[in-house]
C-alpha cells in the first residue's frame, strides 16, 4: 500500500536558512488550513480530535 519513504521525499535547495523558512512556511500553512476547519466543525468527534492538540488552537467560544 503506498511507497516506502526515502530521500527523493526532502527538499533541500542547499541553503540551510531557505531550508527553514520554506519548512516554516508549510508549517503555518498546514496550521491555518487547520483552524479553519476547527473554527467551522460542530461534530462532536471532530471537535475532541482537534482539542486533543489544545497547544495549537485558540480556546473555543462557550455558546450560552
Amino acid at each position: 500500500m503506498g511507497r516506502p519513504w526515502n530521500g527523493t521525499f526532502v527538499n533541500n535547495s542547499g541553503t540551510l536558512v531557505e531550508d527553514l523558512l520554506a519548512n516554516y512556511l508549510l508549517e503555518i500553512g498546514a496550521r491555518n488550513h487547520k483552524m479553519r476547519v476547527y473554527e467551522m466543525t460542530t461534530h462532536p468527534t471532530a471537535l475532541e480530535m482537534f482539542e486533543a492538540e489544545r497547544t495549537l488552537l485558540p480556546m473555543r467560544k462557550q455558546s450560552k
